[in-house]
């Protein structure tokens, strides 16, 4: 376990700018404490789920010095506001030679908001390398178009608020592309920083706005969970989210998503089931 963090490095990687980006500030061992501020909230102000599953992240990794490996948060309480400030306990379960389990509990005024289960670990030399998915062909973020949120003009401007640290780009499949239809291509990035695994798991929380959208309906929704897995690899800035709805049932969704480097490789699996949410 790393005492106060120490300089947050990560298997030779620096953490700092995910702690910048996540206002997180150690409070002694095992403790630390971020504000919710606009940009890690919803545009209604309450706690944005990619900010919890990357706090999570970011949290385990310092704690065991060792890159995430998986993550899962389970959703617990929904009241919170801007300026509300949550209280973090890291704890880590066991530590093997390569892989840790930990757990993070997240509490604002003594009621828990969020909980989260996942382990840390040091990549194996000399193991089998492989992936089993196609990097959809679509346009570079450079020639991409800026994504518009599907929902009422009334509420775009606070949405623009909410999410001012991240740059999302439309990334349609071109002619002969794997995606199928249903699926949402989008490449999103928070300037000037790297993709780690606490920055993709923050941006790729868009699982439920693809199951509105497959639904063709405007909308999005509360997560109730929200999984990340990592391959280890990480990406200079832009990622291309390929999100992809599986189902929708009463009022609930349930979907899962792909994350990919520019050059094509594969960096992370995740899925939520979320409540949904209808704007039209």
């Amino acid at each position: 376990m790393v005492a106060a963090w120490g300089d947050l490095i990560v298997d030779g990687r620096s953490r700092a700018l995910d702690h910048a980006l996540l206002g997180l500030v150690p409070d002694g061992p095992g403790q630390a404490t971020f504000e919710l501020t606009r940009p890690l909230a919803r545009f209604d102000g309450k706690l944005f789920g990619g900010t919890a599953i990357a706090v999570a992240v970011a949290l385990a990794e310092v704690e065991t010095a060792r890159p995430s490996l998986w993550t899962t948060v389970q959703f617990i309480a929904g009241d919170t506001t801007l300026g509300d400030r949550f209280r973090c306990t890291t704890e880590v379960l066991a530590e093997g030679r390569s892989a840790a389990q930990v757990r993070v509990t997240a509490h604002v005024d003594g009621r828990e908001v969020f909980c989260a289960l996942g382990a840390t670990a040091h990549r194996k030399p000399e193991r089998v390398e492989a992936t089993f998915e196609r990097f959809p062909s679509v346009p570079a973020p450079e020639t991409a178009a800026p994504f518009q949120l599907p929902i009422p003009a009334a509420l775009r401007a606070e949405a623009s608020k909410a999410l001012r640290n991240i740059e999302m780009r439309s990334a349609p499949p071109l002619e002969g592309s794997p995606a199928p239809a249903t699926h949402l291509t989008l490449w999103a990035r928070v300037p000037g920083h790297p993709a780690t695994p606490a920055v993709m798991a923050y941006l790729a929380d868009m699982v439920p706005l693809s199951i509105a959208r497959a639904a063709r309906r405007a909308g999005g929704g509360t997560s109730i969970d929200n999984t990340m897995r990592f391959s280890g690899a990480e990406a200079d800035e832009w990622i291309l989210l390929e999100l992809d709805p599986h189902l929708a049932s009463g009022g609930y969704g349930h979907g899962g998503v792909l994350v990919w480097s520019p050059s094509g490789e594969l960096l992370a699996t995740g899925g939520q089931t979320a409540s949904l949410l209808l704007f039209d």
